[in-house]
């Protein structure tokens, strides 16, 4: 996995020594555009232990904060995630263990930072659906990971599923997998997922007799900072569509009437 920063200007990889088929150990590298070209790439200034294998750089758009996978010392066991954050120019703080809720006995390597700051990572380690399985986990301020999230099917398979990247706007992107129905090996898949879609209807009526009110206004405020106006029609009903992680104020007020409210929310709801 590679990164490129938002100008295209620079670009972080893994690059690994190999002699005679003997692995040698792998190090992040940095290459920077000059024109249409490429300088030579140089290795990534960050702390790490002699003989570590370290690799799959994620960084985020400030290239302040950068994830990789490593097999150093002080992990859980196998390859874990780990995350150093840009002290000044070319030099980095110590790796620090992203901890037991995302790291484990098993490999988490390929994480991935997306711009809302959601970390998705493979793992052969949590408990999932076989081989290598994706994850996502959302951290506190101060990048504390406390749980993890498995993606399930269809984004994982009983084969190896990782490298996945999405993109900026929306829910698209892109993961590697070895399942079955491929080309053969690795292959590169591309997902979307479906928007939300969230409405709201209702009927209003008189509290005291029951019998239903037409041609009522009923106002909708959204935390957004939308505002929607209907009446209601001759069976009383209103309606109205929704977004995705938003809370409303639904008012109904009309003459020789106290004013009601009611309030709704899409926050934490993954359905339609």
């Amino acid at each position: 996995p590679m990164y490129l920063n938002q100008r295209g200007s620079v670009m972080y990889f893994t690059k690994c020594k190999v002699e005679k088929k003997k692995q040698l150990g792998c190090d992040i590298f940095v290459s920077q555009r000059k024109g249409k070209l490429w300088a030579e790439a140089q290795k990534l200034q960050i702390k790490v232990d002699s003989g570590a294998t370290v690799g799959h750089p994620a960084v985020t758009d400030d290239e302040n904060t950068i994830f990789f996978s490593s097999d150093q010392k002080g992990g859980y066991g196998g390859k874990d995630i780990w995350v150093v954050q840009k002290i000044k120019r070319n030099q980095w703080s110590e790796p620090m263990n992203l901890g037991p809720a995302i790291n484990t006995s098993g490999d988490e390597m390929f994480p991935f930072i997306h711009v809302d700051g959601t970390l998705y990572f493979a793992s052969d380690g949590h408990i999932g659906m076989g081989g290598l399985d994706i994850y996502k986990s959302v951290p506190d301020s101060n990048l504390s990971f406390t749980s993890v999230v498995n993606l399930k099917s269809p984004v994982n398979s009983p084969g190896d599923d990782f490298g996945m990247i999405i993109e900026k706007e929306g829910e698209r992107g892109y993961l590697t997998s070895n399942r079955e129905g491929g080309k053969g090996g690795d292959d590169i898949y591309q997902f979307e997922l479906p928007p939300l879609e969230f409405s709201l209807q209702g009927v209003v009526t008189d509290s005291k007799t029951g019998a239903i009110m037409t041609g009522i206004n009923v106002q909708l405020n959204g935390s957004d900072g939308t505002q929607n106006e209907i009446k209601t029609d001759n069976t009383g009903k209103y309606r109205f569509d929704l977004e995705p992680l938003t809370s409303y104020e639904i008012i109904v007020n009309t003459e020789g009437y106290l004013t009601k409210i009611a309030r709704e929310t899409t926050e934490g709801v993954e359905f339609n």
